[in-house]
């Protein structure tokens, strides 16, 4: 019988090994070509994020230059910075770009861009370009920085940071205002000299004074019947005072304060000067002769052997509107009424200096002085306003933002009428002197700034800023009138033209955007 025999197929198992073998390299270029991928978007997150931080640093860099800029900018004595001063600003910050950074290191000695116009979305401006700032030596990104300020806003400066690693870019953009800084009216108080609150006075708000001879004088002395609802700031260290001579109510001492330079170059009332003319000779009913200081109650016998003989012009009844008193020109007005401006002139020292007393006058305007360079035991008695009786102050001029504004002359307001006998007297903003005294019923609402330095001489320690009546403060020449006083500082105000302060550059941290 014949067998069938069953046929063998060779070479399936190779197909099945090629299959495999196939397969598994297939896999194994796809796993590479992933893998590249990968390390490719691995690659472009990394120069992503470092362009990024490329871009932020830049923010931070231009920060930098503006904190730089503000140490040395343009300062105004306009109430706020106008359009075109702002446009100053950019010119001047533009010119510092170019002193800083041309030609350094930081941007691989090459120049900032001059100030160039620029158009962009329906917007015209003008704009300098810092070029190229590298990050680090070992991380290839850098970053440029474009400067803009828009022609229908000048305030508003824009910062445009583009970050660049490796051909991938990222802008990001802040804006920042300029501005006029107005610490001043952070302070209820702020004084070159000591400080002394006695009496029913009530301060609302802080106290700064920069009085450090600790040895000779105290900084601030407030009695124990004296409220000042602030701070009571020093520059000097608890080891050099331990405050002892604070026994009123307040928020404490804070010690080692910045020390605020407000010299007679911040002020320039030249603006005030010019809408005045000078009062007319012939207004005078005669000459009187006082002294100052004076003897307790008595202006014509002198305190001590101290006190300056002062042969005053009287004038009284009179109305002066937009008026000024000429230097050399010592007065006495008796119930006059001031509109506008009154102007009191001096040229610092000698015989050109001017001791003004009023007696029971109406202000309805501003008083304004000439900025006498020097403060000293002698100009302090030779340029003098010396309020004296019922004087009443109803601002209702067009400058609501000060009522006395007298650089470096000596301002006693209210020092000799008894409380009993005396009226409310209201002063509105900013209050300024050599030093300023203040005594009698007397409501400031505004800052009191107290300018000069009296230095090291003898009489130093007797020269204070003043709240209410002190037998140890020299020139107060009067028995205790009482009174009650008042010290507060509106919530919004402005300096009144006039007064120098730093030009501010400050971001907007909502105008943060990515590009």
């Amino acid at each position: 019988m014949l067998k069938r025999h069953k046929k063998l197929c060779r070479g399936g198992t190779s197909l099945i090994s090629v299959f495999f073998v196939t397969l598994f390299g297939v896999l194994s270029i796809s796993f590479v070509a992933m893998s590249n991928t990968n390390v490719q978007m691995s690659r472009n997150h990394r120069d992503m994020s470092q362009a990024q931080l490329a871009a932020e640093s830049g923010l931070e860099y231009a920060q930098c230059i503006f904190q730089r800029y503000m140490a040395v900018a343009t300062g105004f004595y306009t109430p706020q910075i106008t359009d075109l001063q702002a446009e100053s600003v950019f010119d001047e910050f533009a010119a510092f770009l170019d002193s800083e950074l041309s030609y350094q290191g930081a941007i691989n000695y090459e120049a900032v861009s001059p100030v160039v116009n620029f158009t962009e979305g329906g917007y015209t401006g003008k704009e300098v370009t810092v070029p190229a700032v590298a990050i680090d030596s070992q991380v290839p990104a850098n970053f440029t920085l474009h400067f803009r300020q828009f022609d229908d806003d000048p305030h508003t400066l824009e910062v445009i940071s583009t970050g660049t690693k490796d051909g991938i870019i990222r802008k990001v953009r802040l804006t920042y205002r300029i501005e006029k800084d107005t610490f001043l009216l952070n302070y209820a108080m702020m004084s070159e000299s000591r400080v002394i609150i006695t009496g029913d006075t009530t301060v609302e708000g802080d106290i700064l004074t920069m009085w450090d001879d600790a040895m000779t004088a105290p900084p601030i002395t407030l009695a124990g019947e004296s409220t000042v609802n602030g701070t009571l700031g020093v520059t000097i260290d608890e080891a050099e005072w331990d405050g002892n001579e604070v026994e009123g109510n307040s928020e404490g001492i804070i010690y080692d304060q910045p020390e605020i330079d407000m010299g007679y170059s911040d002020f320039d009332t030249t603006f005030y000067y010019e809408q005045t003319h000078a009062i007319t000779p012939n207004f005078a009913i005669g000459q009187i002769a006082e002294y100052f200081p004076h003897a307790p109650d008595n202006y014509a016998l002198p305190a001590d052997a101290s006190s300056s003989k002062v042969l005053r012009k009287v004038y009284e009844g009179n109305t002066f509107t937009n008026r000024q008193v000429s230097a050399g020109n010592d007065t006495l007005f008796r119930n006059c009424t001031f509109e506008g401006i009154l102007y009191i002139g001096s040229t610092g020292g000698g015989d050109a200096t001017n001791n003004v007393r009023f007696e029971n006058c109406n202000f309805n305007g501003i008083i304004v002085t000439s900025v006498p360079e020097v403060f000293n035991e002698e100009t302090w008695k030779k340029n003098v306003l010396y309020f004296t009786g019922n004087n009443t102050f109803n601002n209702v001029s067009q400058y609501p933002d000060t009522s006395i504004l007298a650089p470096n002359f000596n301002v006693n307001i209210g020092d000799t009428q008894s409380a009993d006998d005396a009226i409310d007297c209201t002063l509105t903003g900013l209050v300024v002197g050599g030093v300023v005294d203040v005594r009698g019923n007397v409501n400031v609402e505004g800052t009191i700034l107290s300018i000069g330095d009296p230095g090291e001489s003898y009489y130093a320690n007797q020269i204070a800023t003043n709240l209410g009546f002190s037998d140890e403060n020299g020139e107060s020449g009067t028995t205790n009138p009482g009174g009650t006083i008042s010290v507060r500082p509106p919530e919004e105000s402005m300096l009144p033209y006039g007064v120098r302060t730093d030009t501010l550059i400050l971001p907007n941290p909502n105008s943060y955007n990515e590009l």
